[in-house]
């Protein structure tokens, strides 16, 4: 089996007001191990950017434009909705727009998919690893590739989680199926979370901005997932749970202003998590 995702996968890549020379990277990158690219634009202020790239540089990539900002949910399940009845994509690759990919995806991800049976999806790493394949749930979506007939098999993604742990979610629904979901740390991606800060935290490393909106659906996302799968994965649930909560929020309440308002707002996120009130803010 020799290049065959080629041809077999889709790859969606969801955008929301990117930075243009990263997302031209990603694209680049993506274009010389895949034949199929959707763009699905989260309503970005600078998608008219988008466009030109996209028809100056002669891209064969299908750019779907949203009316307002859906979430990463809906938009990985418009990519998958629109292969649902070509039986030629059986793989579908989820990327974020300031995400690259590594030379050797494709040929890692083949080796292990040839290694390996009733595998759910494969992620990568974006740090280097003490193993190489191992099978568990932290897995990024961005990198992810995932099987479209079990990912329709489990109900596509949670549109509700909107942005926070929907890769978590689909991994651990996955596991509740009895597919297998896979980490090859040999497949390192290139991948920016959040805003760099010249500011140090009290832990001696840079501080990393996120919108305080960021944190709100991180947390409800965070107490639905302990909610859904803790009897099925407790251990796992549990740390994703205690780290929004008292780890990443920490950040939130000591560096940012409005701290009154963005603890009302941690609050709620607890409480709508809880009460299944998934809603977009």
């Amino acid at each position: 089996m020799i290049n065959f995702l080629r041809n077999e996968t889709l790859v969606v890549i969801v955008t929301y007001n990117p930075n243009i020379p990263m997302l031209e990277r990603c694209l680049n990158a993506i274009e010389k191990q895949f034949d199929n690219i959707i763009v699905v634009d989260n309503a970005s202020t600078n998608i008219n950017l988008i466009s030109e790239y996209i028809k100056k540089n002669h891209l064969q990539v299908e750019l779907l434009k949203l009316n307002k900002n859906m979430g990463i949910a809906y938009a990985q399940n418009l990519g998958l909705n629109s292969v649902k009845t070509n039986r030629s994509k059986k793989w579908l690759l989820t990327l974020d727009q300031d995400s690259v990919i590594p030379e050797n995806l494709t040929e890692e991800y083949e080796k292990t998919l040839s290694g390996c049976k009733n595998v759910g999806l494969i992620g990568c790493a974006y740090t280097k690893k003490s193993y190489t394949v191992i099978d568990t749930p932290r897995i990024i979506s961005s990198g992810s590739l995932i099987n479209i007939k079990k990912l329709l098999s489990i109900g596509g993604f949670n549109n509700g989680l909107f942005i926070s742990h929907v890769d978590h979610d689909c991994s651990l629904r996955m596991l509740k199926k009895g597919y297998r979901t896979i980490l090859n740390s040999n497949v390192l991606l290139e991948h920016n979370l959040g805003s760099k800060t010249n500011r140090r935290t009290f832990l001696g490393n840079y501080y990393t901005y996120y919108k305080p909106i960021r944190y709100y659906y991180n947390t409800r996302s965070a107490v639905y997932i302990f909610k859904k799968h803790f009897f099925t994965s407790p251990y796992f649930t549990l740390e994703i749970l205690l780290y929004s909560i008292f780890v990443a929020n920490i950040f939130l309440l000591i560096y940012e202003p409005n701290k009154l308002k963005n603890l009302r707002m941690l609050v709620k996120a607890f409480w709508d998590g809880a009460t299944n009130q998934m809603e977009e803010l």
